[in-house]
Formats: structure tokens, C-alpha cells, sequence
């Protein structure tokens, strides 16, 4: 599972892996995902929380590799 928050005023995205994730973890959150990049100003930071991340399914590689290209996108200064 993928949980997915974002605090405009502090400009930080906040991506929580939890438990076991796949591909279809990713592209399930890909429309909140440009929702939620589309509120955050330039300059956004990103956190990745992976403390309860017990396995990622190597296949997710693409997908990741899409969010990344999304977040190089709008701007993301910190990650």
C-alpha cells in the first residue's frame, strides 16, 4: 500500500510504503499523485517513508521511474 499526503504551506509531499507494494499499488495512487503535485508550489520537498516497507516488488521499477519523472517535473528541490 501506498499513502500519499501533501502540506502546502510546509511545500512537502509525504509518500508512505507500507507493507507489501506493487505495481498496481503505484498506478492506483497515480492520479492523487498529480492531484496533489498540482497543488505544491516549485521548490516542494519529498519525503519517502519506507519504516513499515516490508517488500517492494522489483517490478515497480517503471512505475517509480514515471512518479520520479513527475516529481523532476514540478520542480521538487529536496528529496
Amino acid at each position: 500500500m501506498v499513502l500519499i499526503t501533501a502540506n502546502k504551506s510546509l511545500r512537502l509531499l509525504l509518500m508512505n510504503y507500507v507493507g507489501r507494494v506493487s505495481p498496481a499499488d503505484l498506478v492506483s495512487v497515480r492520479e492523487d499523485l498529480k492531484a496533489m503535485l498540482a497543488d505544491l508550489p516549485p521548490g516542494f520537498r519529498l519525503l519517502a517513508d519506507l519504516t513499515q516497507l516490508e517488500f517492494m516488488d522489483p517490478d515497480c521499477a517503471a512505475e517509480m521511474g514515471l512518479a520520479m519523472d513527475m516529481f523532476d517535473e514540478r520542480g521538487v528541490s529536496l528529496i
